[in-house]
């Protein structure tokens, strides 16, 4: 073991001096690559997300709804006797499946005497 001249210091303690030099360039390049690695990803989320934007038809609004059909008395009275009649139809939980409110919508848009006060759009199974 060898003292340096200059600062009275032994061999063991400037290896172990210089190994923590060495491992905090170490730590000082790994943190330089994950830094470069998390702009990467960043940069490639931002350009993937400005490809997505370019498609068409993601920009396009959404399609007004159709306005909300207005039941009267009479068109309400026709629709309730009409599911009356028509509740062995029913399913376990007391509603009734797509196809008989369809029919239920039809009946009542045919409906002679309903027609002359049908208020708003025709009626489908959706508004019934």
């Amino acid at each position: 073991m060898w003292v340096y001249p200059d600062w009275g210091l032994d061999q063991s303690w400037v290896d172990s001096w210089m190994m923590v030099e060495v491992l905090r360039m170490h730590e000082t390049e790994q943190c330089k690559r994950l830094f470069a690695g998390a702009v990467t990803i960043t940069v490639i989320c931002a350009q993937y997300t400005t490809l997505l934007m370019a498609q068409p038809g993601v920009n396009v609004p959404p399609q007004s709804k159709a306005p909300p059909a207005q039941w009267n008395d009479a068109e309400t009275a026709a629709l309730v006797n009409y599911l009356y009649n028509y509740r062995s139809e029913a399913e376990g939980g007391g509603s009734f499946k797509q196809q008989v409110l369809s029919s239920a919508a039809e009946y009542i848009n045919n409906h002679e005497t309903l027609q002359s006060t049908q208020a708003g759009p025709l009626k489908t199974a959706k508004s019934t």
